[in-house]
């Protein structure tokens, strides 16, 4: 039992490592990317199209920063605030009774254990500006990693009926028959993220001008699409996740061989 306890710890390290991996990689775009002003994104792109005598071939990984703004912005389905991006989640919680075997007695042992299910998602979002100041660059959000802002955080423990968050009604007796798991229902937790609009936003795709209009989009090819609001605060928050994880690896690492060894000496 002790070398399959091990065995796992050693199998999270590799994992935690794959995942810090991934983390880096995503540090490197974001550092190695130049930033530019909407002007000299818009130069770039008419001299491309002078170059080859028609519009439409511009294709570039760009990072452009500004004022993030639209005429005609969403209102958040929880909060009721206007944002550019929203990103709704409501979980059921729950807890049941199982029958468990004691490693030690060999005897059925009732243990009450604790579940989440996600009953709920939504994401919705519209292309805006990002106002510099030398102008606006176009932005579709469309498949963005968005680092958006929790503005509704909130645990209900209500177990039938409609609940009303913000504007926001949510039917749990409709859902009694489409749960995915048994057990007790202790309540519903509700997420909302937003961007806001007006705010100050940092985004970095691809730049072309395909679909007739010179926008950031999701990149054609390999490449990050992420919208911030922040971006130092993006790379200080990328890089501690990143020190985080090689911890967790090196302490599942150390502590499975450890119990491999040892139950390996017995």
């Amino acid at each position: 039992m002790v070398t399959v306890i091990g065995i796992v710890l050693i199998i999270v390290a590799g994992i935690l490592l794959l995942v810090r991996r991934s983390q880096q990689g995503k540090l490197v775009e974001i550092q190695g990317t130049l930033a530019v002003t909407a002007r000299e994104l818009q130069k770039a792109c008419e001299y491309v199209a002078e170059r080859l005598g028609e519009p439409g071939s511009f294709k570039q990984i760009a990072e452009v920063s500004g004022i993030a703004r639209s005429d005609k912005p969403l209102t958040s389905e929880m909060a009721k605030e206007p944002c550019l991006y929203s990103s709704v989640t409501v979980t059921r919680e729950y807890e049941e009774d199982r029958r468990d075997t004691d490693s030690q007695t060999k005897q059925q042992v009732r243990k009450t254990r604790r579940g989440s299910e996600t009953v709920f998602s939504n994401t919705r979002s519209v292309p805006f500006w990002v106002e510099d100041a030398t102008g606006p660059t176009w932005v579709d959000p469309m498949g963005a990693d968005v680092a958006a802002i929790q503005v509704v955080d909130r645990f209900e423990s209500t177990v039938g009926g409609v609940i009303t968050l913000g504007g926001y009604s949510f039917d749990v007796g409709a859902l009694v028959g489409q749960m995915l798991s048994d057990g007790r229902t202790l309540g519903y937790h509700f997420r909302e993220r937003i961007l806001p609009v007006s705010s100050n936003v940092h985004v970095l795709g691809e730049a072309a001008d395909s679909s007739g209009i010179l926008s950031i989009q999701k990149p054609s090819g390999k490449g990050k699409f992420i919208i911030s609001l922040d971006s130092e605060e993006s790379v200080r928050s990328a890089r501690l996740k990143i020190h985080r994880l090689l911890a967790g690896a090196i302490a599942s690492g150390v502590a499975g061989v450890g119990l491999v060894i040892a139950d390996l000496a017995k």
